[in-house]
């Protein structure tokens, strides 16, 4: 009986913690020969990006990406180009955030509640889950990592990584974000 009473507790737990992920996705032009990419370059963080209404960037967070980044494509043997030297691909990245809502249900056949054994007895004892509904509400860090061609202009390659704002831990943590950008990063450049 009491293992029951403890099942919605353990349920929440587990849907919560399975927000402490990061959900990255990437998405790539596949007539790019990434192998001959050498280079790169940092591009402005200001350029026209889809959700520009929804940026929310300090400089001090922007220093922390660019130094996982910068890490990053270095461990993969990239390197910086120097100043007035021509690049063969461009970074930029931008951190969205959003309002999200989660909404769960359970229902009462889970448990006991309700059911009958086949005797015609019910084992209406009032055990079960609530079929009240979980409503989670939380903002969402997204967090996008463009690669651009020579030039700039065209988009060759794109990285995101979301997670719950509160999971992503103090914003001034660089082991953290070092994690995430790693995480976003992990599949550039594509077929490696």
């Amino acid at each position: 009986m009491r293992k029951l009473t403890c099942l919605p507790l353990l349920f929440v737990t587990f849907v919560l913690a399975g927000c402490n992920a990061v959900h990255v996705t990437s998405d790539w032009d596949p007539n790019v020969d990434f192998g001959a990419l050498t280079t790169w370059s940092f591009e402005s963080s200001d350029a026209a990006h889809p959700v520009a209404d929804r940026v929310n960037q300090d400089d001090f967070t922007s220093d922390r990406i660019a130094f996982a980044i910068r890490r990053n494509l270095e461990g993969k043997g990239y390197r910086e180009a120097r100043s007035g030297e021509a690049a063969s691909f461009h970074v930029r990245h931008h951190l969205v955030v959003n309002s999200e809502m989660s909404i769960a249900k359970l229902n009462s056949y889970a448990g006991y509640g309700n059911a009958g054994v086949g005797t015609g007895v019910s084992l209406n004892s009032g055990f079960g889950l609530s079929e009240d509904p979980f409503v989670d509400h939380y903002m969402q860090d997204t967090l996008f990592i463009d690669i651009a061609d020579a030039g700039g202009s065209r988009l060759i390659w794109r990285g995101s990584g979301s997670c719950n704002r509160a999971d992503s831990g103090s914003a001034n943590d660089q082991a953290r974000v070092d994690e995430r950008v790693d995480s976003i990063l992990a599949d550039f450049p594509p077929g490696r």
